[in-house]
């Protein structure tokens, strides 16, 4: 590993909320008129003060009625910072966390150190943000209005760090609907069949 070239990578997460299941059941497989309870659930209390039926739930959302939200997707960026040897990787990281006075946090399965900048802390949305030494290769990505929402839960505009290259080009979108299908005739005994 000491002779693999290695990179420093800027990780950006926003972590969203998850849909309910009073979301899914009243606004099915897309959500397009989100209430607060489509990412807060409702509490037993608010259930009982304010009972249901098959219509959605009528609530104005009293801190009482709103239950602690769950994390759903996230969105990541990865951009690569600087490139070189291992041990230069590594002391760029602990020259930055000694200098803002991060601690480093070891990955949970990796073990690779972190100098976290931004930790996601108490509910959701929330946002995270960390600087790490790893094995140079991972492909820079991001989706396209990243920088939009990250600026719109942190207040931060774009990365820490200049990144070294500018991002891949997204991959064109892939056709919907599945394969055309294709219908033939053939015949048998006389008869023309399609198959």
């Amino acid at each position: 590993m000491d002779q693999a070239p290695y990179a420093v990578y800027e990780v950006r997460r926003i972590y969203y909320a998850a849909r309910t299941p009073d979301c899914r059941a009243h606004h099915g497989r897309s959500c397009r008129s989100p209430k607060w309870w489509c990412r807060q659930p409702l509490t037993e209390q608010c259930r009982a003060d304010h009972p249901g039926g098959d219509y959605e739930p009528w609530c104005p959302g009293h801190r009482e009625c709103r239950g602690p939200a769950k994390k759903g997707p996230a969105w990541r960026s990865v951009r690569t910072v600087w490139e070189g040897d291992r041990r230069t990787a590594e002391q760029l990281i602990q020259q930055f966390a000694s200098g803002h006075g991060l601690a480093l946090e070891r990955g949970e399965t990796s073990g690779i150190q972190r100098a976290h900048y931004l930790t996601a802390d108490g509910g959701f949305p929330a946002a995270a943000a960390f600087a790490v030494a790893a094995p140079a290769g991972v492909r820079d990505k991001q989706r396209t209005y990243f920088e939009e929402a990250w600026t719109r839960h942190t207040g931060d505009v774009g990365p820490r760090w200049d990144p070294l290259r500018p991002l891949p080009t997204p991959d064109p979108p892939r056709p919907t609907g599945g394969k055309p299908l294709i219908r033939q005739a053939r015949s048998v005994g006389g008869v023309t069949l399609i198959a």
